[in-house]
Formats: structure tokens, sequence, C-alpha cells
């Protein structure tokens, strides 16, 4: 039974010590979004990022990239947006979205496919 906690920032507490900002769920998929900054990518033992940013393996398939999708919370806007790092598409709630595009924001439930991984993004909410 998924608990909430109230917090300005951190308000998931979906396993006991498991805090995060929002999840990616699907069929073969649940992970926790636990910094406001997160790339989406295959899964590889050689990624680099700043520490205020995290890397979520969601795929070892050689079409996503690395660093494929890039979520991100914009704290002055209060959304969280994505953008298409990869020459390969994204889709965000049945629209493409492809790498030449600026970001863009996403609803606080989003169904995400790259390639044949198909999950949905699920910020956090307060009650």
């Amino acid at each position: 039974m998924e608990e909430v906690i109230e917090t300005k920032d951190i308000i998931y507490n979906e396993y006991e010590e498991e805090f995060a900002y929002a999840k990616l769920q699907g069929p073969n998929l649940l992970k926790f979004v636990k910094k406001k900054t997160a790339f989406l990518g295959r899964e590889s033992p050689i990624v680099d990022f700043q520490c205020d940013e995290e890397v979520i393996f969601i795929s070892d398939s050689n079409k996503i990239s690395r660093k494929h999708l890039k979520i991100y919370w914009c704290g002055k806007e209060a959304q969280w947006f994505a953008k298409n790092l990869s020459k390969n598409p994204v889709i965000i709630n049945r629209k493409t979205l492809k790498q030449t595009e600026d970001a863009v924001i996403i609803s606080p439930v989003s169904a995400i496919k790259i390639d044949n991984s198909e999950f949905y993004f699920i910020q956090a909410v307060e009650e």
C-alpha cells in the first residue's frame, strides 16, 4: 500500500525508505526519480553525470542511447520537462519528440515510449 509523506520537495514513500519526486512504472519497469534532473537510457558501464543528476537505466536495447531522454524539474515554472537527446524519437503522450525540438512540459502522469520500452512518468503529489 502506498504511503504519502507530506514534505515540500520529496513526497513518495513507496517501499519504506524509498523517497522520490516521481516514479517510472511499466510492465517491465519500476524506477524512482530521486533527483531533479534524470537521464533515461540504455544500460552502460560508462555514463558521465554530475552529482545533482541521476541516470536511470530502462533497457539494454541498442536503439536506446546511454542518455536518451532528459527529464528535469523547473522550479521557476513548477513543471517537469522532457528533452530528447537522441537521434531516435521518444513518444510522450502519443506525440513524437525529436532531438531537434525544444524540451516539452510533461504532465503529472505521462505515457512515455522509448524504442520498445513503454512506461508512465508519475509525479509525486501532496495530499
